[in-house]
């Protein structure tokens, strides 16, 4: 039922000139990044572009369906991002968690409002409609969205337990989506945070490689 709703929508909504159909989804999806699903509200966003509600809903049939339909769109391109770095991941650990966070960080200086949007549905818990949404995409899409760092990885080469290193790289990864959306005049200069956050990347690949205490001498 959900790809027989996204192709009615694309039918009708992406007949609009591209600038009219930019405007309307920017607008929706900033009501959406400030209060999130279930309390965004429709009124507001036809409020703030000067259309009916009854447009909005000729173009996309429920609340639902707009949502969906702006998460496909952000997906699709961020997989256009992320897909071909993917498909020839380093074999080290340390060289998959880089292609991993500076595709992210692309991401984000490509298009912040999309990575914010995308996140934080991401972060929401709401499985009925991830499963909706995952069920949009091909197995190969849904792969660039959700890589996993450690398929195929040999971790008989690890120092640590698995689980460990997994705990590791995880925290990396949280931290720095974290920083991304929580760093001061991030939305202000993407470009500016792009490079600070691969300094810092680095620095942490550096540690991760070498550890955390110098050698004892003697």
């Amino acid at each position: 039922m959900v790809n027989q709703d996204m192709d009615m929508i694309k039918e009708v909504f992406e007949r609009l000139p591209e600038e009219r159909q930019d405007r309307i989804l920017r607008a929706c999806m900033a009501e959406f990044i400030a209060h999130g699903y279930r309390n965004a509200s429709t009124n507001r966003m036809v409020e703030g572009l000067g259309i009916s509600k009854g447009i909005l809903f000729h173009y996309f049939g429920s609340k639902e369906e707009l949502y969906l339909y702006l998460l496909y769109r952000t997906g699709k391109s961020i997989t256009t991002i992320l897909a071909p770095r993917y498909r020839s991941m380093p074999k080290d650990l340390p060289g998959r968690l880089r292609t991993v966070v500076e595709g992210i960080i692309d991401c984000y200086a490509g298009d912040p409002d999309n990575y914010r949007f995308f996140t934080g549905f991401a972060e929401s818990g709401m499985k009925d409609l991830q499963a909706k949404y995952l069920a949009l995409f091909t197995k190969d899409e849904i792969s660039a969205l959700y890589a996993d760092i450690f398929e195929g990885i040999d971790s008989s080469r690890f120092r640590y337990d698995d689980l460990t290193i997994r705990t590791a790289v995880r925290w990396i990864v949280t931290g720095m989506k974290q920083d991304i959306v929580n760093e001061p005049g991030a939305l202000r200069d993407p470009a500016a945070l792009k490079r600070d956050l691969t300094e810092r990347l680095d620095a942490v690949i550096r540690v991760l490689e070498t550890g955390i205490y110098k050698r004892r001498k003697g």
